[in-house]
């Protein structure tokens, strides 16, 4: 009938901008969406409330979503100690990283540049992973570079806590990273799985 083909052509347009990126991290939370839109969430103020024994409580919190950035196509976050750090990749190929900086997050010196706002950090990505104290990324020509304060073994695998101020070259035909306080595990093209770095890959 026709009120059934028409909601089917609601539910068709609604499937067509899905989440295909969700990520989770202190009390924030993300997604990217197909349309490239990053999506947030906000607290509604709520007043606090009494309960019948006069107790003041405060009511579980509103949430709503709010709209952080458009063009993007990958976007990772992480907890820096007090900060918020979070990275993003634009259609144009442009990696974003908003952050204090106090590890080298922004592939500057620590605490050079350390206003929490996105800073252009570099051109031709197109995958990013990031933690406290590092941020990956790959290059349109399948490049891994990493940059920041790593943990030992995280950078270029060095045996000790490695700076890298600019960005150093890790290798090639990389297709996904992701990162953990001390563990990097990426993806080549040939399917083959890379670890390194000084966290277990599974515990028992």
């Amino acid at each position: 009938s026709d009120d059934l083909l028409e909601k089917s052509k609601k539910a068709t347009v609604s499937q067509t901008n899905t989440f295909i990126k969700i990520k989770s991290w202190g009390n924030h939370c993300a997604g990217l969406k197909t349309d490239g839109t990053l999506w947030g969430m906000e607290e509604i103020e709520t007043p606090e409330t009494e309960n019948p024994e006069g107790d003041e409580r405060r009511t579980p919190p509103n949430t709503r979503p709010v709209l952080l950035a458009t063009s993007v196509i990958d976007f990772d976050a992480a907890i820096s100690y007090n900060n918020e750090d979070m990275a993003l990749i634009r259609t144009d190929g442009s990696l974003w990283v908003k952050s204090s900086n106090d590890k080298g997050q922004k592939s500057l010196p620590p605490y050079s540049f350390a206003e929490t706002i996105f800073t252009l950090v570099g051109a031709e990505f197109s995958r990013v992973a990031l933690n406290a104290n590092t941020t990956a990324g790959i290059k349109t020509d399948h490049s891994l570079w990493m940059w920041g304060a790593g943990q030992p073994g995280l950078i270029n695998g060095q045996p000790g806590p490695y700076k890298a101020f600019p960005p150093t070259k890790i290798g090639d035909d990389f297709t996904r990273i992701e990162l953990s306080s001390n563990l990097a595990v990426a993806l080549k093209k040939d399917n083959s799985l890379w670890a390194w770095g000084t966290g277990k890959l599974f515990d028992s």
